[in-house]
């Protein structure tokens, strides 16, 4: 999905959380927006170039052709269960990140209707249910 959207989203967001919360309703965008920078990383990992149009670019031919298969194999650390579960326990202790979550679960949301409708599944469900923790476990432990 690109990432303008869900900027779009996050500001209808943010507009309709300001007037209760004040400025903390920017996190939103953290969880909304920023959480895509796991592709960035994912790429880096996987192709040693850190380059935002390259990855960019590597996404937007995978949603093109619909390549359900690269898509699967993709672990995106701020797309999965454990990454949402540690948001909401951090809630817990630091109320404001609260709107880190809400961004997070209206990002993956998003995510998910779109796989939904672009690709008739639910195949973000195949990088929500991966592990960020042991994805980067293996990745710090690589022989």
């Amino acid at each position: 999905m690109d990432i303008w959207i869900h900027v779009l989203i996050s500001a209808v967001l943010f507009v309709v959380l300001y007037p209760f919360f004040g400025v903390w309703s920017l996190l939103v965008f953290v969880g909304g927006v920023l959480v895509d920078a796991d592709h960035v990383f994912w790429y880096l990992v996987n192709s040693s170039s850190f380059s935002v149009k390259k990855t960019y670019n590597y996404c937007k031919v995978i949603e093109k052709r619909k390549d359900i298969s690269a898509y699967r194999d993709m672990t995106m650390i701020f797309h999965s269960f454990d990454t949402l579960l540690l948001s909401v326990v951090i809630s817990f202790f630091f109320s404001q990140f609260w709107f880190v979550v809400i961004g997070l679960v209206v990002h993956l949301f998003a995510d998910l209707i779109f796989t939904l409708i672009q690709w008739k599944g639910f195949y973000l469900l195949d990088i929500f249910k991966k592990s960020a923790f042991l994805f980067l476990f293996r990745l710090c432990f690589k022989k």
